[in-house]
């Protein structure tokens, strides 16, 4: 498996606990101090805040998310990620809206070698 594949899985492993309902588990696929990034929205920094964040997602009404134009690459001990995301969003009356942006992720190694994510930068775009 190439690098791409491999942090693919990891996003594909958040993205299918987002589906679940399960925002520890989504919180788990970060470095214990991991962080992300979205405009218009306080820093989330450390799994309990990433937990929080989750569940306010996933509460909010997202169900689903997938990804697009995979481009990864080795940087010193860790990688770079960048990819498109589509986001499916269901609204209070049922109905389903489409979220896109982009995404640029930074991942490390654990101590049992597995990839996590170390930082994540979200951009949307324009409706």
């Amino acid at each position: 498996m190439g690098l791409s594949e491999e942090l693919a899985a990891v996003n594909q492993a958040w993205a299918e606990a987002i589906a679940r309902g399960d925002a520890a588990a989504a919180a788990g696929q970060f470095t214990p101090d991991g962080v992300v990034l979205v405009a218009d929205t306080p820093n989330a920094s450390g799994r309990a805040a990433l937990e929080a964040l989750f569940r306010s997602w996933i509460d909010g009404g997202m169900v689903a998310e997938r990804y697009g134009e995979l481009k990864a690459e080795s940087f010193g001990e860790g990688a770079l990620l960048t990819c498109s995301f589509e986001a499916e969003i269901r609204d209070g009356d049922g109905s389903v809206q489409q979220e896109r942006g982009k995404n640029l992720q930074f991942f490390q190694r654990d101590a049992a070698g597995l990839w996590k994510i170390r930082a994540l930068g979200i951009t949307t775009d324009s409706s």
